[in-house]
């Protein structure tokens, strides 16, 4: 069986304090997971300010992204919500679900004009949609 040098079997208290990375030598000791930690490729360790990690998560970054994509993906569900209406009403109606919950979730993208006029032509297909399978 191989110890590592900073196991919690071994001793605890040769672990190093939570958040704390440091490079000893050639090995990185520490968690890889630390709030606000950073091991570049050289295996030098930058600390990234945690305000700057929140606006990549959550507002500026991926998560717009998502919500645009989202927008767009309403949008191609209205070739596939509008046969089902007319050919498969009860098909039609996960369809347009779908294409409401995409519409809800472009709201937060920089898109919001195009995601409204989304979820209202979700929103007619699935009343259509509900009353034609009655």
């Amino acid at each position: 069986m191989i110890s590592l040098p900073f196991s919690a079997e071994s001793s605890p208290d040769a672990l190093p304090p939570e958040g704390d990375v440091r490079v000893v030598g050639d090995v990185l000791t520490g968690s890889p997971f630390a709030a606000g930690s950073m091991i570049s490729q050289s295996g030098t360790v930058r600390l990234r300010d945690p305000q700057t990690v929140a606006k990549e998560a959550i507002g500026e970054g991926v998560w717009r992204e998502t919500a645009a994509s989202a927008v767009f993906a309403s949008g191609m569900l209205i070739g596939f919500a509008i046969p089902g209406w007319l050919w498969f009403p009860a098909g039609g109606i996960p369809i347009a679900l779908l294409g409401v919950t995409m519409s809800l979730l472009g709201f937060s993208s920089r898109y919001v004009k195009l995601s409204a006029v989304g979820l209202v032509i979700h929103g007619v297909i699935l009343v259509g949609c509900y009353f034609k399978t009655l």
